[in-house]
Formats: C-alpha cells, sequence, structure tokens
C-alpha cells in the first residue's frame, strides 16, 4: 500500500513519542505522578499522540467514520495536556517564590487557568464527537479553541508575574529559575500550535482541515511544535532536582 504524507506523519509520531514514553515515566518516577507535577502530563500527551497516530494508519487502511472522528477528538484534546504540564511548572515556580515573598494574584490566575483548559477540553470533545461530519466543526468545538487562546494568555501572564518577582528571591535554585526560560520558549510554539487548530475550526480553509488539510501547514505548525516542547520538558524533567530536595536547599 502506497504511503501518504498523514501516515508519514503518523508513523514520525510513533518513533518519536514511544521512546519518550520511557523517558518521561522515568522523569515521573523521580518526580512523582501526581497531576500537578507536570511530567505525568506529558506522559498522558505522548499516549494521546501514540494512539492517535494508530487511529489515523487504521483509518488509511479501513475507512471508518469512528476512526476519523477519534482522529479528531484526539488530535484537538491533545493540547491540553501540553497546557497543563506548562502550568505545572509554572505552579513550581510560584510555590518556591510563595517562600521567599507575598505572592497573592499568582495562585488564583493558577486555578483560573486551569479551570478554562479544563472546559476547553470539555468542548473540544463534546463538538469533536457530536459533529456529524468532522470537516465541518461545531460551535463548541470553536468556543473550546478560543479557550485554549485564553488560558495560553493566563500562562504568558504567570510567565510575566513570576519572572518579575524572581529577582527578589535569592534562595531559589538556578535550576528552577530556568522555568522562566523553558515555558518562555515554549509559550510561541504553543501559541502556533493553538492557532493551527484555531484555523482548522473557524477558517473555512482546505488548508487546515484536519483531515484533509495541507500536510505542511499540519507539519510545521503543529508536529514540529509539538516535538520540540516534549522534548524540552522532557529534558527539564530530567535536569531538574525532585522537589524534596529543592525544599530549603541554597542556589546551585
Amino acid at each position: 500500500m502506497h504511503l501518504t504524507g498523514r501516515d508519514g506523519i503518523s508513523i514520525l509520531q510513533l518513533i518519536v513519542y514511544v521512546p519518550f514514553l520511557v523517558i518521561i515515566w522515568i522523569a515521573c518516577w523521580r518526580h512523582g505522578f501526581r497531576r500537578s507535577a507536570g511530567w505525568v502530563l506529558i506522559l498522558i500527551f505522548c499516549l494521546l499522540r501514540i494512539v492517535g497516530s494508530i487511529c489515523e494508519l487504521c483509518a488509511r487502511s479501513h475507512p471508518s467514520k469512528d476512526l476519523i472522528i477519534a482522529v479528531v477528538v484526539l488530535d484537538s484534546i491533545g493540547i491540553s495536556p501540553l497546557m497543563l504540564a506548562t502550568l505545572g511548572l509554572l505552579s513550581r515556580l510560584t510555590n518556591l517564590i510563595r517562600k521567599e515573598i507575598e505572592v497573592t494574584l499568582e495562585p488564583k490566575l493558577s486555578r483560573l487557568t486551569h479551570i478554562v483548559v479544563s472546559v476547553a477540553v470539555i468542548l473540544s470533545i463534546v463538538g469533536s464527537a457530536s459533529s456529524s461530519d468532522p470537516n465541518h466543526p461545531k460551535s463548541t468545538s470553536r468556543v473550546g479553541v478560543c479557550l485554549y487562546l485564553a488560558a495560553l494568555a493566563g500562562c504568558v501572564l504567570l510567565l510575566a508575574l513570576s519572572w518579575g518577582k524572581l529577582r527578589h528571591c535569592q534562595n531559589i535554585p538556578r535550576r528552577e529559575r530556568l522555568a522562566v526560560v523553558v515555558v518562555g520558549i515554549a509559550s510561541p510554539l504553543l501559541l502556533i500550535r493553538i492557532v493551527y487548530s484555531a484555523s482548522s475550526v473557524l477558517a473555512n480553509s482546505s488548508v487546515f482541515n484536519l483531515v484533509k488539510g495541507s500536510i505542511s501547514a499540519k507539519v510545521c505548525m503543529a508536529v514540529i511544535e509539538e516535538i520540540i516542547i516534549v522534548v524540552m520538558y522532557a529534558s527539564y524533567g530530567w535536569y531538574l532536582n525532585p522537589l524534596k530536595d529543592v525544599q530549603g536547599a541554597s542556589p546551585l
């Protein structure tokens, strides 16, 4: 059977994310499997992309509306683990900052952003699963992707607030401070990824169609960004010391 460009993307994702399951599992073992730790969410993201790739390959050999809907749902909800992992890194840093100086807005902003992401993923699932035609997303999917944009804005604001207060904190280790760099690099990549999803549900364009859209657009605006973010977060998870070893530690 002749392989298409979409088959190639699915195979690439399997090649990348299957090994990363082991790498990220070790990071989870070091830091804990709590959702707030962040890395377990990257583990979930890898599982979503693996299952989505398998479904897409199966849909190619055995065309089925249910498989296509599964591919669309898994693609749309894949953003949420990345967003929540980003929020987890920022929350970890915020908690360390709170031990040195008073913070009031950050915890509230973090909780609000978490709620927005949770609502976004619910709407994305409902919108994708209930659509009679995967090529024409429902309004719930449109609201969901807009909420993802709002959640990213919340993460960026939390990043800016944390960066501004780090200069007043002397006892936070340098490895922990690198969170602002990691999230700072990941944020524009997340923006590009969300813009791709927004274009697929808001713009009536064949280029961004999730089922039959441009391969180049998907690779350049979704696949590459996701892989880079996963590599960065997994590497940072290996680089960071477990939080229990950071408490009371002096700057490294």
